[in-house]
């Protein structure tokens, strides 16, 4: 059933309540989780690459429980982040205290943001949004002249033959999940997700990193680049076990970088 058919239906409400009720089990995902050493390092080998100047104005969208600011903040970036999830900013206000404004916004409509800004980042956010081509096109008026917006996603609906093979193995590999008494994940018995999945433009899937250059380049970005984020995959990968590993190489993490 289509949201028009549902006109009561509240998708960002249902969307911010999720993300509230994970927000406590949210840092124990090793896809979220940022480890000490050599993970950390790659993430900030990343941000020195695509983020230029000294202590660039930087808006995080999506910031959850503020793992990404953390590292803007320590990079020297004067950081404004927003969150939908109160949960989410109530953590990500302890993990960065003052060295970051974080504050309650809506990705897709941020008026008024204080900008302009010299970057604009999101981790793990674009498949969430209902009308990423509109939040994208309004990010691009927030950058001033020159500035990056940099996307942060991944594709899990690759069904090549080597991606489904490599599910395929990880499943083998890995034991029967440990029940938990934490909210059921994304696709777990009884998750609301996947009703407001159905109304997502990519959701649960994400989408590939082709598909995020397309929208930059309609909002206008010039000088598109896609990083495959190799590097960080091997990090990330590293010490974790065999069933993680095979199903991290199944998706297609990356980073999507678009100029002003």
């Amino acid at each position: 059933m289509s949201q028009a058919e549902r006109p009561n239906y509240d998708i960002k409400t249902e969307i911010a309540a999720y993300w509230d009720r994970r927000a406590e089990t949210f840092d124990e995902a090793p896809s979220h989780a940022i480890r000490q050493g050599p993970e950390r390092d790659a993430w900030r080998q990343l941000l020195r690459t695509h983020l230029e100047g000294d202590s660039p104005r930087i808006l995080e969208l999506g910031c959850g429980t503020g793992i990404i600011t953390d590292l803007l903040c320590e990079a020297g970036c004067q950081v404004t982040a927003f969150d939908l999830a109160e949960s989410m900013l109530k953590r990500a206000r302890a993990r960065v205290g003052d060295r970051a404004s974080i504050l309650f916004g809506d990705a897709e409509d941020l008026f008024p943001a204080e900008g302009p800004f010299d970057g604009i980042i999101s981790r793990h956010l674009v498949w969430t949004l209902p009308n990423p081509e509109k939040a994208i096109a309004r990010w691009r008026e927030l950058l001033a002249p020159g500035g990056r917006l940099l996307i942060v996603d991944g594709y899990w609906g690759d069904n090549s033959l080597l991606a489904s093979l490599l599910r395929r193995m990880a499943s083998l590999a890995e034991p029967a999940p440990v029940k938990t008494n934490g909210p059921p994940g994304l696709t777990d018995p009884g998750s609301p997700y996947p009703e407001i999945d159905a109304l997502l433009p990519f959701g649960i899937n994400g989408a590939p990193p082709s598909r995020i250059a397309g929208l930059l380049a309609d909002a206008g970005f010039t000088d598109i680049r896609i990083d495959p984020l190799s590097d960080l995959k091997r990090q990330q990968r590293s010490g974790r076990p065999l069933g993680f590993r095979l199903r991290s190489m199944s998706i297609q993490r990356y980073l999507v970088r678009g100029t002003a």
